[in-house]
């Protein structure tokens, strides 16, 4: 399905998926994720100091665990829901144009600046 066309939902392999292949094939997209792998791996070359103790690195990496496991399943809950998820699914074309036009900003911003 084109993104901004009108044809068949793109969730209709997904929906057909346990939950175990569900939570590995997320799993999977989140670990390949170049923007998530940038971003825990600036957190650990820019906010720690070189000099961190063994410590505090476990603290960071455990809070950030359970911050991303919240967010995680905080997310699984609420598309769980058949109300929120159809909501997402018939505002799915705003809410990737906002994000969009967002991340183009931010993108123009980094540019324009370097």
């Amino acid at each position: 399905m084109a993104i901004w066309g009108g044809g068949a939902s793109s969730n209709a392999r997904t929906d057909r998926l346990s939950g175990s292949q569900a939570y590995r094939r997320g799993l999977l997209i989140h670990l390949t994720n170049p923007k998530a792998i940038l971003f825990f791996a600036s957190i650990y070359a820019i906010a720690l100091p070189p000099d961190t103790s063994f410590a505090s690195l476990g603290s960071v990496v455990l809070a950030l665990f359970i911050q991303s496991s919240l967010i995680f399943f905080g997310y699984a809950l609420a598309f769980s829901n058949a109300r929120i998820s159809s909501f997402y699914k018939r505002s799915r074309r705003f809410f990737s144009g906002v994000f969009a036009l967002g991340f183009g900003a931010a993108a123009l911003k980094v540019f324009v600046s370097a």
